[in-house]
């Protein structure tokens, strides 16, 4: 998975319930997704199982691709915020997709919801496979647009995908017939040929005779190439119909003056351009209110980037997409997740008044513990300076007492860090590195570190500093995430260490 991962995006005016029921029920789920022709949900053996599913692509000709697909799981935010993994792919070699992983997140606003999606997938045929998915990708990606934009207007206006798309493919055609009209018109007859008749026909509505006559005849051919571009080109199609239905009329009845004789040839141009006329009078109708990609966003972000995408970057799209959705935190919509630690430990037992005092201010704890439960609340805000920050409120809760281990995250542009403020209030510094591993799994390491006593921050020495290393990750099996934490010192060596499973519950 090499190339940048398909992303959509598109605000509909609707409930997400019935969103939901629109992309979640095959029958429905078919009908406006250009991607899939049919989709069979297979039997489950637990209710609580991974819908697993066949599905069909008709790609013409009598071709189909058939393939597989599993969802792996809903996951529902205390905001009303849904999000649907799934993993799909095929065993068939005519297909440049071997298999893939994404997403569907339905986020709640007040006119309705966001309904967006992220994809990404492995092709066949090595390098052979890349190149042809420079050509593939941007037009799976059209596709899926496409497709978003139909699910809008079905759910927003009822207007059923077929005719939606019986009105797009035949404006396509049309559009497709007027390019070569106009091409085939100024190219061959008039630039090429330059066609005695052409020339005779201007110059019986004109003054224009000879030489003179012969270059306007291939002035006009270039301006019919000019315009057959803009039928390439310009967007609203609409528009060019409506010229055509006006145009098209005081065409025939000039060359009618011009040369009366020409309406008693066989195939001549009063047939000809009275069909060009309907066709437009067709056009303008079904190209009205058409649906189109450039609806959606293509582009993760929307001014809606937490600090870790902006860190990350292109990078961010190689996380697990349960990773993505749970770093890609709104403002003000808290993730929040219940677990189990399976195991806490601290370093050398003369750390433990030091690990007591740390612990006033919400930063590290002296207690060892297994399978102790715990909460992660992570909030997206907005500083009182005007920062973007998240807050980290880590719960845990042992027999005898609750300990918490809460920190303030922003980002450094410049040095590309996170800055990490540790307690509540603060009482240790340190930069924090983010990358991505090659299985999708976030690993964060520490740099640079200060003590902070009130806006006082000094630095630490390197050899004192506790060097943290963080790794979490995603089970698709077991449907939770995991978490391994460990500080450490290059003198005293453990200063603390967890490894634990969570879930995403409602707050």
């Amino acid at each position: 998975m090499m190339n940048k991962p398909i992303y959509v995006e598109i605000p509909i005016q609707a409930d997400i319930d019935e969103v939901w029921e629109f992309t979640q029920k095959p029958e429905l789920h078919e009908q406006w997704d250009l991607r899939f022709s049919t989709i069979t949900y297979l039997p489950k053996v637990k209710e609580k199982d991974p819908q697993s599913f066949l599905y069909e692509t008709k790609i013409g000709f009598g071709f189909k691709v058939v393939g597989w697909g599993k969802s792996n799981g809903i996951h529902n935010k205390n905001d009303g915020t849904r999000t649907s993994s799934l993993h799909f792919g095929t065993d068939q070699k005519i297909s440049p997709i071997s298999e893939g992983r994404g997403y569907w997140q339905y986020v709640q606003t007040e006119k309705g919801l966001t309904f967006l999606t992220q994809y990404d997938y492995k092709v066949r045929y090595g390098m052979l496979g890349r190149l042809l998915d420079l050509f593939f990708r941007p037009v799976m990606g059209w596709a899926t647009a496409l497709s978003f934009d139909v699910l809008k207007r079905w759910v927003e206006k009822g207007e059923v995908p077929r005719t939606q798309y019986l009105r797009f493919f035949g404006s396509s055609v049309i559009t497709l017939l007027f390019i070569f009209v106009w091409l085939y018109q100024g190219f061959i007859p008039k630039l090429v040929a330059k066609h005695p008749e052409e020339v005779a026909m201007l110059s019986s509505l004109t003054a224009i005779d000879g030489t003179a006559a012969i270059k306007a005849v291939s002035i006009i051919g270039i301006l019919e190439i000019l315009f057959a571009l803009v039928w390439l080109l310009y967007r609203n199609k609409m528009r060019l119909f409506a010229f055509q239905i006006i145009v098209f009329p005081m065409l025939t009845i000039s060359a009618l003056l011009a040369d009366p004789a020409i309406a008693t040839h066989p195939f001549n141009l009063v047939t000809f351009n009275m069909s060009l006329w309907v066709l437009s009078i067709i056009g303008f109708y079904m190209s009205k209110d058409l649906p189109t990609a450039s609806s959606c966003i293509r582009k993760r972000g929307g001014g809606r980037m937490t600090i870790y995408q902006n860190l990350l970057g292109e990078e961010f799209h190689k996380l697990h997409p349960k990773l993505q959705a749970r770093y890609a935190l709104p403002i003000d919509v808290p993730f929040f997740a219940i677990g189990k630690m399976s195991k806490i430990e601290t370093g050398a037992r003369w750390l433990t008044p030091f690990l007591k005092f740390a612990s006033n201010w919400k930063f590290l704890f002296p207690e060892n513990g297994q399978d102790v439960p715990f909460t992660i609340k992570n909030t997206c805000k907005l500083s009182p300076n005007g920062e973007v920050e998240v807050y980290w409120e880590r719960t845990f809760y042992f027999e005898e007492r609750t300990r918490c281990f809460n920190a303030f995250m922003s980002i450094d542009t410049r040095r590309k860090v996170v800055k990490d403020y540790l307690g509540d209030p603060s009482l240790l510094y340190s930069d924090l590195k983010f990358n991505v591993t090659n299985e999708g799994r976030l690993l964060i390491r520490s740099g640079f570190q200060r003590v902070v006593i009130g806006k006082l921050e000094v630095p630490i020495p390197r050899v004192l500093e506790g060097r943290v290393i963080v790794e979490e990750g995603y089970d698709e099996v077991r449907e939770l995430f995991s978490i391994h934490v460990f500080i450490h010192n290059p003198i005293i060596g453990k200063v603390m260490a967890y490894a634990g499973e969570f879930k995403e519950h409602t707050f």
